[in-house]
């Protein structure tokens, strides 16, 4: 196995640790709290991380992905990141923003309206797909291109 897939696997491991703790920390801070306001402050600092955490991360592993194509030609790599971004997205989004929302709801500070994260996380997995399956369609055009023909 070439460095670049060991350091791949390295880094997406160290990133799903710390994604995976920061999800379960903004989870267990709508479970068990000492009050609504010190919930709601730990909620939204470990989130407002995780909006750009997340992103840079998919960044970060597209940028390894390519690396890996260019040497050895393995896509599987683009298919792994993408997993990355929409698992951490659909965690965020759609089941902690949800369980946000019925938190405010729950403690009476809900002013009305409805929630559409879960929209707008799915909406971001959608692009994250596209980013992911285009930069693999124009690094094999470009492979073409470059291949000498017989």
């Amino acid at each position: 196995m070439i460095n670049t897939e060991k350091t791949f696997y390295v880094a997406i491991a160290i990133l799903s640790l710390i994604m995976g703790m920061s999800s379960f920390r903004m989870y267990s801070a709508l479970l068990a709290y000492e009050s609504i306001e010190s919930a709601q402050t730990a909620y939204h600092e470990i989130s407002s991380v995780m909006t750009y955490a997340v992103p840079l991360s998919f960044v970060v592993l597209i940028v390894f992905s390519n690396q890996i194509f260019l040497k050895t030609e393995k896509a599987r790599y683009f298919f792994f990141s993408f997993l990355f971004f929409a698992l951490f997205t659909v965690i965020d989004y759609v089941y902690i923003g949800e369980m946000y929302f019925h938190f405010i709801k729950d403690n009476g500070i809900w002013k009305g309206g409805f929630s559409v994260i879960g929209l707008a996380g799915l909406f971001l997995c959608f692009c994250a797909f596209v980013i992911a399956g285009a930069n693999y369609v124009i690094l094999v055009t470009i492979k073409k291109m470059m291949t000498p023909k017989k």
